[in-house]
């Protein structure tokens, strides 16, 4: 059976059973694919070591990902690939409305000129959403993450490697960090920081940052010497309204891509956010709280107040406890970093079912006018009826 990969070519696929995340799956008695949903790793192996995954070359390396996976490609004026965009991105500057990242976008500059990089870095730089970005234009092969760091990339400055997880970058068992209480950040209780992972070989990509992938080494490029000229000097409510349109582009960017859940709180975050779209309310999906703990049953009760004073229907999500084989695949999946949180906590419980179940998908929406870390999360989550929501 031929396997095609993101550029539309096919290949025969090979087997190379090697990965920790391969060893994990045959564990828990779940396929690699479906465990590691949603992940990428890039590397100098030209066939995907995971079953269903596609694989696109990248100059002297290969990208492979998860199909689910949104995918957009950066082209150079005569149609040759300059980077790459896994995950979702919006274009603030495509038009009004917040458009969706076009699926191919192409640059007016050639590869081989001398600024090409620095176009390919500008586009980049400029994109709101949960993703991450690959430059392969010659002597410049760089990797990037969204603004928060949400969607998550790691590194292993030995091999090269990159990837979503430990488990698909790692041909070998984890390496503990020393001196970090891992099974606290688990459950929890903790977190890594400074870009450190549960394996002391692997590195983690801090958002505003770029990899160098001829010298595997991170350094800040954000912001760039352009990102704030155009705001020195504006006055305080001139920014507080550009920053609520910004919200307002963003929320009807991501609706334009799935249909979305808003959270409501009452937390001074979720208002924000529901004042800023309140013209995009009635294309909502819905809008929910969390109940976990005592803190937050407060919360989801001023959530309902809100809600009920603006005549919207709101759902309250109640916490229960995971099973063993639910906690033992969450660990699997993202517990060996935790990847997708600024601290890398995690949690071991899961959603009603009979409201819905989690997915792998989380939308930031950056909430000021150009890249700082602050973002409130979307979710997606799958209902009973089969329905998929935002």
């Amino acid at each position: 059976m031929l396997q095609k990969d993101i550029s539309g070519q096919a290949h025969a696929p090979v087997r190379v059973r090697e990965l920790l995340a391969h060893r994990i799956a045959d564990g828990l008695g779940v396929p690699p694919a479906a465990l590691f949903r949603g992940q990428f790793r890039l590397c100098d192996a030209p066939l995907s070591p995971i079953e269903g995954w596609c694989s696109l070359a990248l100059g002297a390396r290969y990208l492979h990902a998860c199909p689910d996976l949104r995918q957009y490609r950066i082209l150079d004026l005569d149609g040759r690939l300059a980077g790459v965009v896994l995950g979702v991105a919006l274009d603030p500057d495509a038009g009004p409305g917040g458009a969706p990242l076009a699926s191919v976008t192409q640059l007016d500059c050639r590869l081989d000129a001398p600024d090409m990089a620095d176009r390919v870095e500008a586009l980049i730089a400029r994109l709101v959403g949960r993703f991450i970005a690959l430059c392969c234009v010659p002597g410049a092969a760089r990797a990037y993450t969204d603004a928060a760091g949400d969607m998550g990339l790691l590194h292993d400055p030995g091999t090269g490697i990159l990837g979503s997880s430990l488990p698909v970058i790692l041909a070998r068992e984890v390496e503990e960090l020393p001196d970090f209480n891992h099974r606290a950040v688990l459950d929890g209780l903790g977190g890594y920081t400074l870009g450190y992972t549960r394996d002391r070989r692997v590195e983690r990509l801090l958002p505003n940052h770029r990899l160098d992938l001829a010298t595997m080494r991170a350094t800040r490029f954000w912001p760039r010497e352009d990102s704030l000229a155009a705001h020195e000097g504006i006055g305080i409510d001139a920014a507080a309204g550009a920053i609520i349109a910004r919200l307002a582009q963003n929320v009807a960017g991501f609706q334009a891509i799935a249909p979305c859940l808003m959270p409501i709180s009452g937390g001074q975050d979720s208002r924000i956010l529901l004042g800023a779209a309140r013209e995009h309310h009635a294309r909502m999906a819905g809008f929910f709280g969390w109940h976990m703990h005592r803190q937050s049953r407060r919360d989801t009760a001023t959530g309902a107040r809100i809600a009920e004073r603006l005549g919207l229907d709101y759902t309250i999500i109640a916490r229960i406890e995971a099973t063993i084989d639910e906690v033992a695949a969450f660990y699997a999946r993202t517990g060996q970093l935790a990847t997708g949180t600024a601290f890398g906590k995690a949690r071991r419980y899961r959603t009603d079912r009979s409201q819905c179940s989690f997915t792998t998908k989380i939308f930031s929406i950056r909430w000021n006018m150009t890249s700082f870390c602050s973002k409130t999360t979307f979710t997606a989550y799958t209902h009973a009826d089969g329905r998929t929501i935002t």
